[in-house]
């Protein structure tokens, strides 16, 4: 263990998904899970929010059918849908749509993968939890070589 993490019980951490890039949201989404077995592995517990909104909101959805995504083709659904519920079912970990975003997007409330959690605006959860103390990490279109 690394001095820095020394004395550490508990790693807080808001995650701000935007980014309608497949690649990225994937990718940021196996970072994630390597952390939290990171983490794990220095006894350190993870509270992470994972909130998705803006074109990230069509990666948590049952199908892009009548949303302003039709038409669009997604190549990793299975993968991220399994590797989005398995992080939703781990301790500390909780996976959050913006119905802001899903109204904007023309996603409907039933069309929303049952692994998520509804809120109604996930700035509004973001600027909350950053005045409690969690690291604000933010997702955008920069994905690691």
């Amino acid at each position: 263990m690394s001095k820095e993490l020394e004395g550490v019980t508990k790693a807080n951490a808001v995650w701000d998904f935007t980014s309608g890039a497949e690649g990225v949201f994937f990718q940021r989404l196996t970072d994630i899970k390597d952390m939290v077995d990171s983490l794990a592995s220095n006894d350190i517990a993870p509270d992470f929010k994972l909130l998705i909104h803006a074109r990230a909101t069509k990666f948590v959805t049952k199908t892009l059918d009548g949303t302003v995504f039709e038409g669009e083709t997604l190549d990793k659904v299975p993968e991220t849908h399994a590797l989005l519920n398995e992080l939703a079912n781990t301790d500390g970990v909780d996976v959050l749509v913006c119905e802001v975003g899903m109204a904007r997007h023309g996603v409907a409330l039933d069309n929303i993968q049952p692994f998520t959690t509804n809120a109604d605006n996930v700035a509004v959860t973001s600027i909350v939890l950053q005045n409690k103390g969690y690291a604000l990490m933010h997702v955008d279109l920069t994905v690691a070589p």
